[in-house]
């Protein structure tokens, strides 16, 4: 019985969503981009092909968070500042939110290094 549960909860985690416009994104918006914050914009993360607990399937991992995070969080993306602010917000949101889901200390330890450098 523990073996189907393992397989069952091994199957689950093979996927991580990276949620990018979530409510804490639409309460950072302000009323000029309120209407472009109304839907939830997520990304498929797979992973089911690394070894997470290696620091090299972590960071290839981590890497593919980053990526689905830019791709989701593009619509905030401009030259002003609001935008700009509005896109970091979007990014660190999504990428703070998919290292907690997948929740491996390798995972949470680069995210804890790369936090405060440019994505």
């Amino acid at each position: 019985m523990n073996n189907s549960i393992n397989s069952k909860l091994n199957s689950l985690s093979s996927l991580v969503v990276a949620a990018a416009a979530t409510l804490a994104c639409t309460a950072a918006a302000n009323n000029a981009f309120a209407d472009e914050v109304s839907l939830l914009h997520t990304k498929v993360v797979r992973y089911s092909d690394l070894n997470l607990d290696s620091p090299a399937g972590a960071t290839v991992f981590y890497r593919r968070v980053q990526a689905a995070a830019r791709d989701v969080c593009s619509s905030f993306e401009g030259r002003d500042v609001e935008r700009t602010a509005l896109y970091e917000h979007c990014f660190d949101k999504a990428v703070a939110g998919a290292v907690s889901q997948v929740n491996k200390s390798t995972v949470t330890a680069i995210h804890q290094q790369t936090v405060g450098r440019v994505g």
